[in-house]
């Protein structure tokens, strides 16, 4: 993506994928945000508070419709939260979903071009086992619509790999959105058992499954970041 100079550095959304039989996502542990709390270098006069401050705050306490907040961490220019659905899906699974809300200055979101030129970085960050797997799914949108004018950069990967020595799998939906002042980062995974099979992984919890969670947790940080 391309930003100006004064967006903040913010701390990349990692997720967790199962590398061997029967591995599985940890446990995530509940924390809930102190939004009480003055932040590092942040007055505790409520007069001296900036907007921008009380928006990270109120971003902290985010609450998501059908999903349990996580985890929580608020800073003077940034927000990172953990939400999993409360519900399992059809298979018995839930999913994961990893945010990342920053303040940014004069942000232009990536083109078109720019998008389809990440996807050989993209690749190489999976590592060999995934990249050269002939069933791997990847798949990139530019213009993903989480909400009417409001698009985003997406890409899906889909990897299941059992060659006799090695069984590994990867699933996750990474979508970027940039604003004129405002980034917000998610990334999205299952909470399953570990598959036995590429079918299995897919049905899981699907591609869909995953954009409707994502949707669910911009559409709930919008309204608070662009109130009606």
């Amino acid at each position: 993506m391309g930003c100006g100079k004064s967006q903040p550095s913010l701390p990349p959304v990692t997720g967790t994928t199962a590398g061997d039989a029967g591995a599985t996502l940890p446990d995530a542990t509940l924390v809930s945000p102190d939004v009480s709390e003055p932040l590092d270098g942040a007055s505790t006069d409520a007069a001296e508070v900036t907007e921008e401050v009380r928006l990270m705050q109120a971003l902290g306490a985010l609450e998501v419709p059908g999903m349990t907040r996580v985890r929580s961490q608020v800073q003077n220019d940034h927000v990172t939260l953990q939400f999993a659905t409360a519900t399992p899906n059809a298979k018995g699974n839930t999913a994961t979903i990893e945010v990342t809300i920053g303040l940014c200055s004069g942000c232009v979101a990536p083109t078109k071009a720019e998008v389809a030129e990440r996807k050989d970085q993209s690749l190489a960050q999976l590592g060999e086992l995934h990249a050269k797997n002939p069933g791997l799914v990847f798949e990139v949108d530019a213009e993903l619509e989480l909400m009417p004018q409001r698009k985003a950069a997406a890409t899906y990967v889909r990897s299941f790999v059992d060659d006799g020595v090695t069984r590994a799998a990867m699933h996750t939906l990474e979508v970027t959105f940039i604003g004129s002042d405002k980034s917000l980062r998610l990334l999205a995974y299952p909470r399953s058992g570990f598959p036995q099979t590429q079918a299995e992984l897919a049905e899981a919890f699907t591609k869909d499954e995953l954009v409707h969670a994502v949707k669910a947790v911009f559409a709930a940080a919008a309204a608070i970041i662009w109130p009606p």
